[in-house]
């Protein structure tokens, strides 16, 4: 073999290996930003709607990232669920609305009546 096949191979096989060390990396790396990212959404949280309570504030700083990701999906799930309702509520609020217009108006038929 010569001796320029053997040095690309072995620069190959470098460039490989970099490619790959750095791929995994990054995704550690990103997992960790994620991590840092919704401990500080959870802090903002208890900062502004709980006014900094002291005592969450270390319990936050306490838990694991794993409870701090459940903390986050149950935010997330609030969410969704606080816009059904205001769906829904909006549908009540309409319905509501027709159903007075309706009964107004059979009160001013039965008043033309009589």
């Amino acid at each position: 073999m010569k001796t320029s096949t053997k040095i690309a191979l072995g620069v190959s096989t470098t460039l490989v290996a970099g490619v790959i060390t750095s791929a995994i990396v990054a995704d550690k790396i990103i997992t960790k930003v994620k991590k840092v990212q919704n401990r500080k959404k959870v802090k903002k949280f208890v900062d502004d709607k709980l006014n900094g309570n002291a005592f969450v504030g270390d319990m936050v700083d306490r838990l694991s990232d794993k409870d701090i990701e459940s903390l986050i999906n149950i935010g997330k799930k609030i969410g969704e669920g606080q816009e059904q309702l205001s769906t829904y509520g909006e549908s009540v609020k309409n319905a509501t609305c027709q159903a007075k217009d309706k009964v107004g108006s059979v009160i001013k038929q039965i008043k033309i009546k009589y």
